[in-house]
């Protein structure tokens, strides 16, 4: 099988699917976050700009949101949802994050929203950050994990032997995928620099039948992905059985009426 890059699931439509899929539980979650009007904020690795709309009506007029990304592609989608919007206290920057770190302005939160697992060290990263912040600054991270993913009804013996293999594969190949299995590690970020406060969350997303198109889609690519990962680690029945069983849109799993999809995503709020 091709190995798994992190292009597999980074592209806008991937990306677009994904928050469509969990956007009315998401944007519930991101109105309870500590960012209040006049923020400037950071939106690091903002692909489409999917946040942006949001984060700038939690900020107001008198705030500003900064996206930076380095996919091209990313920005131009973000630049074509943002364009039509009544305020243009944004803008965004197609630079490599970690260049950009370097030299990075003054923000009052930093969001990294599923891209943390993309850094080969996610801790030094944190830290690095941290140390361009004024004091009082925030950071918020959020991933998941897809160990912790719960699938409702599948064969529990295959799905622990793709888990495992995908992880296996994930070890051997973290410099050129992204870590699938970073999530839970985010509630000890905090370790990474001597914040005067941090708070851990967990974001639970429930999905079940009938699931509209997005939430189909999602779920799909998910297990897609995770059958890419797994690569010759995992058996051909075993790769099989998951790619029928789930595949969008009419894969048997969508036809079940107790069908369930559980997401679990692990967040954590870090203040300077």
């Amino acid at each position: 099988m091709d190995s798994y890059k992190k292009l597999d699931m980074a592209s806008t439509d991937w990306l677009t699917t994904h928050f469509l899929a969990k956007s009315a539980d998401r944007l519930r979650a991101l109105a309870s976050l500590h960012i209040e009007p006049g923020c400037r904020i950071l939106d690091l690795c903002c692909g489409p700009g999917l946040y942006i709309p949001y984060l700038l009506d939690l900020v107001g007029p008198s705030g500003h949101v900064t996206g930076i990304d380095y996919d091209p592609i990313s920005l131009d989608a973000a630049h074509r949802r943002l364009r039509t919007l009544p305020h243009h206290n944004w803008d965004l920057k197609h630079v490599d994050v970690n260049e950009y770190v370097n030299e990075m302005p003054d923000f009052d939160v930093v969001l990294i929203f599923n891209s943390i697992g993309y850094f080969r060290d996610p801790f030094r990263v944190t830290a690095r950050i941290a140390e361009r912040l004024p004091s009082g600054s925030s950071i918020i991270i959020k991933d998941f994990d897809l160990e912790s993913v719960f699938i409702h009804p599948r064969e529990l013996q295959l799905w622990c032997e793709l888990l495992q293999a995908a992880k296996r594969r994930n070890d051997s190949d973290n410099p050129v995928s992204f870590d699938n299995f970073f999530g839970r590690k985010i509630h000890t970020l905090h370790q990474c620099y001597p914040f005067s406060f941090h708070r851990n969350e967990v974001w639970t997303q429930l999905m079940t039948y009938p699931f509209n198109h997005f939430q189909a889609e999602y779920i799909w690519r998910n297990v897609e992905c995770l059958v890419k990962q797994s690569g010759n680690e995992c058996s051909r029945a075993t790769a099989g059985y998951f790619l029928d069983f789930f595949r969008f849109p009419k894969g048997e799993f969508f036809t079940k009426s107790d069908a369930i999809f559980v997401e679990t995503e692990y967040l954590t709020c870090v203040r300077k």
